[in-house]
């Protein structure tokens, strides 16, 4: 039987009879959301935000205080101690609710006054957790402050995750559990039905919508994609192998574009330039033309660099982040320990990476620079800038970079070259060097 290439096991899926199932996830999750948009799918501070401003009556969004009245019965059903009942959410003036956010760094704070009772208001505090697990200590500070801060009031405390992960020690017999799903599913049904019509309303429905493609479970999405996984494994596997990789594509763009690297040494002394057989994976490695027929240079063990070149600067580009250093390799060890007492000299004016007086065995790093942070890294990306882009950004900063430095690299190693020269005037030659 003829074996099928991987390209048509692309075909199959592309052409498969079931490619309704691939419509569906994307149906659900290509979709314009402003939520998405701006990032804050995974910051829990904005989900706090959104919340109290559902919540709040006196804000535009055309709900009144139709939300946060279903959201007080949910509050009711989940305390742990005695509530308040029917009637005396009745009395709550809804009216004059404040909803406040970060309340002495409490995420969620609900004031109501009520008309008559013992309680002269009820202070709902909402601890809302989406990914992130409480603090030690966290939930009782909160609770010990809110009952110093409000002792006429009746006090509620909510636990809001997105499952339902229970508060932690003794603080679940005080925080009633919340689950974020429990919310939505209670929510969500009111503003498209009785407030399908108001401003708000949109805007919340996307906002839910994006809660199910990324926070809470949604089961029947997780059926179609686990039934996909059935029918398509291989291929799927094949396009998970060779998905889009913007790491592995600016560096591709920077070797593409490696004269933009090349830094040029004063006085004709050399040039750095892109050493594309001594480079591997996301490791760019760069030499100087001129330091190859120097004592020491090409005394590497040839494990690290195939030209057996002992110093060598990299640009790394890992972990959403871009880097350069000088690095020394392994290789001969009398040659290694020359070059690391002038590069480590006190005068050299070279920045040595880890213990300043110890040669490691193997790699000894000079002269580190980060060239782009993880968050510029991904500022770029969310911005949809090409991998191009990012890597003429990179290249800049590098070629800057290595402009003021490697003057002074030159210039240790023309010490270490010096020394070497004048022993070989009244020596034999070491046949090590």
């Amino acid at each position: 039987m003829k074996q099928v290439t991987d390209s048509a096991k692309i075909e199959l899926v592309l052409a498969a009879t079931d490619a309704q199932g691939f419509k569906a996830v994307e149906k659900r999750v290509g979709v314009f959301c402003p939520f998405e948009a701006i990032g804050m799918v995974h910051q829990e501070i904005r989900h706090s935000t959104f919340l109290a401003y559902c919540l709040d009556p006196k804000n535009p969004h055309g709900f009144g205080d139709r939300l946060l009245r279903e959201f007080l019965r949910l509050v009711v059903a989940v305390a742990p101690d005695e509530s308040p009942n029917a009637l005396d959410l009745s009395r709550l003036q809804f009216d004059r609710a404040e909803i406040l956010r970060e309340w002495r760094r409490i995420d969620l704070l609900i004031r109501i006054p009520t008309l008559h009772g013992k309680a002269n208001e009820l202070i709902i505090a909402v601890e809302q957790k989406i990914h992130a697990v409480e603090g030690k200590g966290q939930l009782e500070r909160y609770r010990t402050l809110l009952n110093e801060s409000f002792p006429g009031a009746d006090i509620r405390l909510i636990f809001l995750p997105k499952d339902e992960t229970m508060p932690q020690g003794d603080e679940v017999e005080y925080w009633g559990l919340l689950s974020l799903k429990t919310v939505v599913d209670k929510l969500a049904p009111v503003v498209r039905g009785e407030l399908c019509d108001v401003s708000g309303a949109e805007l919340f429905a996307q906002y839910v919508a994006m809660l199910r493609r990324h926070i809470m479970p949604d089961t029947e999405l997780e059926r179609t994609i686990r039934q996909l996984w059935r029918d398509h494994g291989a291929a799927l596997e094949l396009l998970m192998e060779y998905r889009p990789d913007l790491e592995r594509e600016v560096i591709e763009a920077l070797e593409a574009d490696s004269d933009k690297l090349t830094v040029s040494l004063p006085d004709r002394k050399g040039t750095l330039a892109f050493s594309k057989d001594d480079s591997a994976g996301r490791f760019l490695r760069f030499c100087v033309d001129t330091w190859d027929d120097k004592p020491h240079m090409r005394a590497g063990d040839g494990t690290w660099a195939k030209s057996k070149r002992l110093l060598m600067i990299e640009l790394q580009v890992q972990n959403q982040t871009a880097l350069t250093k000088l690095v020394l390799g392994p290789g001969d060890t009398a040659a290694r320990q020359a070059l690391f007492d002038v590069l480590s000299a006190a005068g050299s004016g070279i920045k040595v990476g880890g213990r300043k007086n110890f040669l490691s065995a193997k790699w000894k790093i000079f002269a580190s620079k980060q060239l782009l942070s993880k968050t510029s890294f991904s500022n770029h990306n969310q911005d949809g800038k090409a991998p191009s882009e990012i890597a003429e950004k990179i290249a800049m900063e590098f070629a800057r970079y290595w402009e003021r430095h490697l003057p002074k690299v030159q210039k240790a190693l023309e010490d270490a070259w010096g020394v070497v020269g004048q022993q070989t005037s009244s020596h034999p030659p070491d046949s090590r060097l």
